[in-house]
């Protein structure tokens, strides 16, 4: 934005001085200096020319197409899902961030599939530092979803960096030259996995010989992202939250102040934590998700003699089976469960029991 020009015309205006429109009116409705400066706003980003009113802005997002995400909480949290021209940085653990930008990809195809009934317009970026990219996982969610793998996995374009210089290269020569969209139904999903995971070990690292080229190189990977930025590209980041804070990410006050939209996940014992830690527009909020916890076997509480015998009189146990008071017959309740245990070998019959205990009282006398 020309400033100095703005400035001029703003001293015209305080002098009453006439430059070239007429006289800047305090009364009229749209005054040459306010012409002026909403040529210069047009010129610099032409979606404002859209934007005549906070309502039309509003009828603009409730007109937006939104990106479902998984887990559900997520959809609830963000009341709907991923919008477009906000950058969303969600602080994940590593074992769950790549994961969750592959369902993202595969939610994206699904939805754009539903209300176009082509892939023709669409373009999907992953951007992977962690080198976790899983073409299985993606065919098998494909598949969950009644879709083709190959066709989703033809969609994804990725691009792998294994260091940090050419993590700065490839923002810079893949995103910056990236064409604007051709149609309304064009849509653009950038998606960034871990991107400034390691940026404090760098900082440090005792063989880093000039710290303020890692923040260089992070302005750059933010010009890079902001570059791409319009009303038809959705950009999410994952990342590491930093060590010693619970909400701020890593990578500065760069990447807190560009992502729109900050989104934490935590991990208890019991529990799942998902907290709204930033939004333009949203109350922040924290939803609790119980793990579920496997079934337990459960224990046999008896003694190991109550599986062969049940109690008798004197202390003296008596066969499971045997009624008291009829020792040649077998309880109607317990029949069933006395013949399975003599099967499995934990309990044994009535004739081998008679046996030996006419064993024991023979040798009881000698």
């Amino acid at each position: 934005m020309e400033y100095d020009n703005i400035r001029k015309l703003h001293f015209k205006a305080d002098n009453n001085e006439d430059f070239g429109g007429g006289k800047a009116s305090s009364f009229g409705l749209v005054t040459p200096v306010q012409r002026a400066i909403r040529e210069q706003w047009a010129k610099e980003d032409p979606e404002l020319r859209r934007y005549r009113s906070g309502m039309h802005y509003w009828q603009h997002l409730q007109q937006q197409i939104l990106l479902p995400v998984t887990p559900k909480p997520l959809n609830e949290l963000l009341k709907g899902g991923i919008r477009p021209e906000l950058f969303h940085l969600f602080s994940f653990p590593r074992n769950y961030a790549t994961p969750f930008l592959l369902m993202l990809a595969v939610n994206t195809y699904h939805e754009y599939m539903q209300r176009y009934a082509t892939d023709e317009g669409l373009e999907i970026y992953f951007i992977d530092t962690l080198n976790r990219f899983d073409p299985y996982f993606v065919s098998q969610q494909a598949r969950a979803c009644g879709h083709n793998p190959m066709m989703v996995l033809n969609k994804i374009m990725l691009l792998r960096s294994f260091t940090w210089p050419s993590l700065v290269g490839a923002c810079q020569e893949q995103l910056m030259v990236l064409p604007p969209p051709q149609t309304p139904q064009t849509l653009r999903l950038v998606l960034a996995n871990y991107f400034f995971g390691d940026f404090e070990n760098m900082l440090q690292d005792p063989q880093t010989e000039d710290p303020r080229k890692i923040f260089q190189d992070v302005q750059k990977i933010v010009s890079a992202l902001h570059s791409v930025r319009n009303s038809h590209t959705y950009m999410v980041m994952t990342g590491p939250l930093h060590t010693q804070s619970r909400y701020r990410p890593s990578g500065g006050s760069l990447v807190a102040h560009l992502a729109g939209i900050h989104v934490c996940m935590s991990i208890s014992d019991r529990y799942h934590y998902y907290s709204l830690e930033q939004h333009p527009f949203l109350n922040l909020r924290t939803i609790r998700v119980p793990i579920p916890v496997s079934p337990t076997k459960r224990h046999n509480r008896r003694k190991k003699t109550g599986n062969r015998y049940i109690g008798g009189r004197n202390g003296r146990p008596l066969p499971l089976g045997i009624h008291r008071s009829d020792p040649k017959g077998f309880h109607p309740k317990r029949k069933y469960l006395f013949h399975q245990l003599v099967k499995r070998g934990q309990a044994v019959g009535l004739d081998k029991f008679l046996q030996n205990r006419n064993e024991n009282k023979k040798k009881s006398k000698k």
